[in-house]
């Protein structure tokens, strides 16, 4: 292969980096190759198999939980394996072969060698425990300065898009933390420390048990868009994870329990209701 593929030391063998570069390629590979035998074999049959999907976990209790309960009462002879993880990091893992499909912000979902469909957009909120804006249902990025704010650190598409929204406006957000974890977030937003910049979703539950409030901020919304291998996207059991996703989605937003909008069109909307 014109390339050093491992090197010997005094403890044995290691991979040099072309090494591991071709040995994740040749996993991914291997796992085709056994997901098109079970997709050959359950072409005339309920649909089995393996599927592996990214799921974000702003999403938990809104879409997340209902999804994998509906689908594997469903598809009961599917063994479905659930990635949570944020947009970067599950789409690097799609794009690997790990993963079949990906719940993902929009702006990460254009992805080599997948096929992609926005499903809603999903308004931005200030979640406190707080009182930092009490009269206001509706806030503007210029209302936050001086609200102290428990944030993602970089990189982190949410971080991003607020260091964005305050840099165009000519100000500096007021950082009291940064954090990786969703749930640190959440914790620290509960006990005041600062609040947080997160889709509605993220804090629905928390909203729900009065832990938090919740008020919009003009302007700031995240686009949620399914991204699917193109290798898998011929798979029953991926197809019918593809359904179960959209119907799970529209039917969300449309009872209320997700303060959302479909991106869905006319003829997607009624296929996902039949």
């Amino acid at each position: 292969m014109n390339a050093q593929l491992f090197v010997r030391h005094q403890r044995g063998i290691s991979l040099t980096q072309a090494g591991q570069a071709l040995g994740k390629r040749a996993l991914a590979l291997v796992r085709q190759l056994e997901e098109l035998k079970e997709d050959v074999a359950t072409l005339d049959r309920e649909p089995s198999g393996n599927v592996a999907i990214g799921l974000p976990p702003s999403l938990a209790s809104v879409l997340n939980g209902p999804l994998v309960e509906e689908y594997h009462r469903a598809f009961p002879k599917v063994s479905l394996f659930v990635h949570e993880g944020i947009s970067n990091f599950v789409g690097e893992k799609l794009i690997d072969g790990e993963l079949d499909l990906a719940l993902m912000f929009s702006t990460r979902a254009h992805l080599r060698n997948t096929s992609v469909k926005v499903l809603a957009t999903e308004p931005m909120v200030l979640a406190s425990a707080l009182p930092y804006a009490p009269s206001k249902v509706l806030l503007s990025m210029s209302d936050l300065s001086n609200v102290p704010l428990v944030l993602y650190r970089l990189p982190n598409h949410i971080r991003w898009r607020v260091d964005v929204a305050f840099q165009q406006l000519g100000l500096q957000p007021c950082v009291a933390t940064e954090t990786n974890t969703l749930s640190m977030l959440l914790e620290l937003a509960r006990r005041g420390v600062g609040a947080a910049i997160l889709p509605r979703s993220a804090v629905e539950q928390d909203v729900s048990q009065n832990l938090l409030s919740a008020v919009p901020i003009r302007g700031m919304s995240i686009d949620w868009a399914l991204a699917v291998s193109r290798d898998r996207a011929h798979s029953p059991a991926v197809q019918m994870l593809v359904r179960n996703v959209e119907e799970l989605v529209l039917k969300q937003i449309r009872t209320g329990k997700w303060q959302a909008r479909s991106q869905l069109t006319s003829r997607e909307e009624g296929s996902a209701s039949n």
